[in-house]
């Protein structure tokens, strides 16, 4: 087995510059860590010694990799003109990264704790409103097309729904799919829209059956039902965030 001694110049110690080209940003070695580590190179195993941690420019983003992986990055910094830092600058450096690492997880936390309030806040509002012999949820969605043919990507993106009726059954209906579309305004169009809006995609990758003018990405509304499946309370199967647009008792 071929194992070469991974790249050590001396500059390698806290406060080093690095320049990071895929992302042009400089930044700087925080943390020198020993390590006993291999990675595979070009020509083999290759010994990494150190385990550095970077941090990079304004964005104070953490990156840590064997010495081996950075060796590029150090070596680019003096074309780029980066310049050390103190090691009292260095421990600045990590400290500013770690708060906001920790300032983001603590914004996650919360957003997700306020998620799972507003749902169970949504479940016990919704769950007088679907009627005992509910077998499924017809809803209504305001798509926005955000495909890019220059790099191949298409699909679109759902940035409104609503809840426009529950069916006894599980049968896709294209009638019953125009009648719940009277239930909102924004909708009522595709009540009498021409049979062109009547999309028949139950095959792999399809989008299922749906009403909508239009393409399957295009911006735009379209009525689609959810089965209730499996043996859990049908609330949980209800879209949310969603608004509530049902026709009268």
């Amino acid at each position: 087995m071929n194992i070469e001694t991974a790249f050590r110049p001396d500059s390698i110690a806290i406060g080093a510059p690095a320049y990071h080209p895929a992302y042009s940003s400089s930044g700087h070695v925080v943390q020198v860590e020993a390590s006993n580590g291999f990675t595979i190179g070009g020509g083999g195993m290759v010994r990494d010694r150190s385990q550095l941690t970077i941090v990079w420019g304004e964005s104070l983003q953490i990156t840590e990799v064997p010495e081996s992986a950075a060796r590029l990055w150090l070596e680019l910094a003096p074309r780029y003109l980066v310049e050390p830092i103190s090691a009292v600058q260095a421990a600045a450096l990590l400290a500013a990264a770690k708060h906001k690492q920790a300032e983001f997880r603590r914004k996650m936390n919360e957003a997700s704790e306020q998620g799972r309030t507003a749902r169970a806040a949504f479940e016990a509002g919704a769950a007088s409103k679907i009627p005992a012999w509910a077998k499924a949820v017809i809803i209504g969605e305001l798509i926005e097309d955000q495909s890019d043919s220059m790099t191949d990507y298409y699909g679109g993106k759902t940035i409104k729904t609503v809840i426009l009726g529950f069916s006894k059954h599980t049968r896709d209906l294209f009638p019953e799919l125009r009648q719940a579309a009277r239930n909102f305004a924004d909708t009522a169009g595709l009540a009498d829209a021409p049979e062109t809006a009547e999309h028949r995609q139950k095959y792999s990758m399809g989008g299922g059956y749906f009403l909508k003018t239009g393409g399957r990405y295009s911006s735009g509304w379209k009525v689609s039902k959810q089965s209730f499946y499996g043996n859990r309370e049908p609330v949980k199967s209800l879209p949310f965030p969603a608004d509530w647009h049902l026709s009268a008792p």
